[in-house]
């Protein structure tokens, strides 16, 4: 089973997931609270043990069963010193979420909702399967059915209508694109017309038996534009470093076949592929300010080598984007 009750932050287009293997880092908390406390306040009760779910950012993850035997993921949000936006964030995430469960996309139902200590949490199902990245990494030779499924679905969940869901907001959620020129470009282009997961990568889509299970992690989902959205994935699926192995070049073809197969995919479900230099030079932009935070605070496994790749890549996006202006 997948570590796949994943936690969020705010959706500003940075702190990108490596496409390969999720991290088991999470931000240090002084105390971590009982989850039967937490479930005790909705009046549900644990059959037996809690399991801890690395991969939450910004909250608390465990993954329990019930005594009729179902499996559930129980997802508490960190404390804050703004708790009113905590609260947003995840009232946003719910609303989200009920919108793709509702369009029978594979997302988790919300089973409960309460508060522990005035913090959100959720509870919901627990879905079947591994992460995409892990299915490819065992099954390569499956590469291209699980990337064409991968493209169907991320255009199907942006022909959603995206009722309730926050709109995106680039005052805040461009901070990391530092190149002023290319930031105003981007913000007079952008639209607000489609349900935008803003973190769409094969470590956030489950697999089993060959088919896709569950998409998660929708902290990030907002009201946006698509283009955006398929440039954040493309980064992630293709430039994102991959992990120090012997194995690196291997990985390296099999996300390239894998980004041509989600193009593929995705195409065929929308009757496009609306991803545009702009749109992509900004995304390199915020995952190069990620990439360099990680390098200076030791998290992940990017280098210098992989930051200066990253930088030649967007010199060239942003020229054909928008010149020398």
């Amino acid at each position: 089973m997948a570590a796949h009750a994943t936690g969020g932050h705010a959706p500003r287009l940075t702190r990108s997931a490596q496409p390969t293997v999720r991290s088991a880092t999470v931000p240090p908390m002084p105390e971590t609270p009982d989850p039967g406390d937490v479930l005790a306040t909705i009046g549900w009760q644990a059959a037996g043990e809690f399991t801890p779910v690395t991969g939450g950012w910004d909250t608390y993850i465990w993954r329990f069963r019930t005594a009729d035997g179902r499996e559930h993921a129980l997802r508490l949000h960190r404390t804050s010193k703004d708790p009113e936006h905590v609260r947003e964030v995840a009232a946003n995430e719910a609303n989200a979420l009920r919108a793709a469960h509702l369009a029978r996309l594979p997302a988790p139902a919300i089973e409960a909702e309460g508060e522990f200590e005035a913090t959100p949490f959720i509870v919901q199902e627990w879905l079947p399967g591994r992460t995409m990245a892990a299915a490819v990494q065992a099954q390569p030779w499956r590469t291209w059915q699980l990337g064409r499924a991968f493209g169907r679905l991320q255009a199907r969940l942006h022909s959603l209508q995206p009722l309730g869901l926050a709109p995106f907001e680039p005052s805040r959620r461009l901070a990391p694109v530092h190149d002023a020129q290319l930031r105003a470009a981007l913000e007079k282009e952008l639209r607000q017309d489609a349900f935008c997961h803003f973190d769409y990568h094969p470590l956030n889509v489950l697999v089993e038996g060959g088919r896709i299970t569950g998409l998660v992690d929708f902290p990030n989902a907002r009201l946006g534009d698509r283009r955006l959205d398929l440039a954040r994935t493309y980064v992630l699926l293709v430039l994102a470093p991959a992990p120090p192995t012997r194995l690196r070049p291997i990985i390296g073809k099999v996300r390239g076949l894998l980004a041509r197969a989600w193009r593929s995919g995705y195409e065929a479900e929308a009757g496009g592929f609306p991803l545009e230099p702009l749109f992509e030079a900004a995304a390199m932009a915020a995952h190069l300010t990620d990439l360099r935070e990680a390098v200076q605070d030791g998290r992940g496994w990017a280098t210098d080598a992989d930051i200066r790749a990253l930088e030649r890549h967007l010199a060239a996006k942003r020229q054909a984007a928008i010149g020398s202006r």
